[in-house]
């Protein structure tokens, strides 16, 4: 990787966190994306990063630009580098990326805390974490705090041992000075977020902004400006107002304005169908299902009853693109096709019938096939061949109702 040749220091005075500012975590350091097979490293079996394209210096361009922006936090990832000039440990213990990279090249000032549990191990009712030392497993967690600590780690997530640090004080193998240092970067952040001096939160204050109408408005607006219209070929969207409308994979209450929902597909007009992008249940996983892994293809009996309901009217299917699914298969029985990065079904409806232009443009690629994804490299985006669609892709929405 090229040194950058652009320095940053990590608190500037015009970006100094005051009493009406939020103190924002930035995370992961150096980059959490290129992960072996895309698998994440929150699980202990998937420790290795790897930069097939040579691409390090693309995944540190977001920290860069928090660094313009005044950062003050910044979160390190589990992962290990491997085949790269970094050494190949867990980046919370790694020389060449917090000291070297984040501390000298960046002249990062701010708190740098780690991912949960790099220490040792927790236990949460029957789930035991940690811990995520990979590289390092064979040390004690004495002997990994000491050198993520040297290298300039601040405060441990998930790690309560503050005995740890006593005794290597105590024995000479940390600083007094070095302890001040992390707890001086700690104190100061609190003082300038006004924390000593207003401890409490002001109950009726949050009570108001929970309860403002006006940021709700805008939060519905945001979701609704994220769709993404995908594929419209025969421009039948906004739907018709009067419309018969059967839906599934979204609760609608007991009555949408304008159109009237049916029980059965054989009764509607127009069939509307949320999805959740595909993923697969992963049984010897420790974190359970909280990270959706596996094939981005939906399950033959997904397609088939879409195929089923588009012989009764025309289909509209929203997907949650949490992850990029393989589309292609839907198209053949879809008329209309929706990206959505997590929306409220009224207001996904409210979308589709006119209420507003679908403005979104796809974040990333949507690949044809998984052996395109397969075949990609970690590191380097828009890598998978022949999308199906592409990143900044939006279809166009017709001016009038059409069914």
């Amino acid at each position: 990787m090229q040194a950058h040749s652009r320095l940053h220091r990590g608190t500037s005075g015009r970006h100094r966190p005051r009493p009406v500012s939020v103190a924002a975590v930035v995370k992961y350091f150096p980059g959490a994306g290129p992960q072996l097979n895309g698998n994440d490293a929150h699980d202990i079996r998937y420790s290795e990063q790897v930069y097939p394209g040579n691409e390090q210096q693309l995944h540190l361009r977001p920290f860069e630009a928090a660094f313009d922006a005044g950062v003050t936090q910044l979160m390190t990832y589990y992962a290990k580098p491997v085949g790269t000039p970094w050494e190949e440990v867990g980046f919370a213990f790694n020389k060449s990326v917090v000291k070297d990279l984040l501390r000298s090249h960046y002249r990062f000032e701010g708190i740098v805390m780690t991912d949960w549990n790099v220490i040792d191990s927790a236990t949460v009712g029957d789930i035991t974490f940690g811990p995520n030392a990979f590289g390092l497993e064979h040390m004690t967690p004495s002997e990994r705090l000491k050198i993520a600590v040297e290298l300039g780690v601040d405060q441990f997530g998930g790690d309560i041992c503050t005995e740890l640090v006593v005794e290597l004080v105590r024995s000479g193998q940390l600083t007094v000075t070095r302890i001040d240092q992390s707890v001086r970067r700690l104190l100061l952040e609190k003082f300038r977020l006004g924390l000593f001096e207003s401890r409490f939160v002001d109950i009726e204050a949050a009570k108001a902004v929970g309860s403002d109408v006006e940021l709700q408005r805008k939060g519905r607006e945001a979701q609704a400006a994220a769709l993404t219209l995908l594929s419209n070929p025969e421009q039948l969207l906004p739907i018709k107002p009067g419309a018969r409308v059967y839906t599934e994979g979204l609760n609608l209450g007991d009555s949408w304005d304008g159109f009237v929902q049916v029980k059965a597909p054989e009764e509607a007009d127009v069939i509307l169908v949320r999805l959740d992008a595909p993923w697969e249940a992963d049984p010897d996983s420790v974190l359970g299902d909280f990270f959706h892994g596996g094939s981005l293809e939906f399950a033959p009996d997904t397609v088939d009853r879409l195929r089923k309901l588009s012989t009764h009217a025309p289909v509209i299917a929203s997907v949650f693109l949490e992850r990029p699914a393989i589309l292609a298969p839907l198209l053949p029985h879809v008329k209309v096709l929706v990206g959505d990065f997590g929306i409220a079904d009224t207001v996904l409806a409210d979308a589709l019938s006119g209420a507003q232009q679908l403005t979104g443009q796809l974040p990333f690629d949507i690949p044809e096939t998984m052996k395109a994804v397969e075949e990609s490299r970690e590191d380097v985006p828009f890598d998978t061949a022949q999308p199906l669609f592409t990143h900044g892709h939006s279809a166009s929405m017709a001016a009038t109702p059409s069914v």
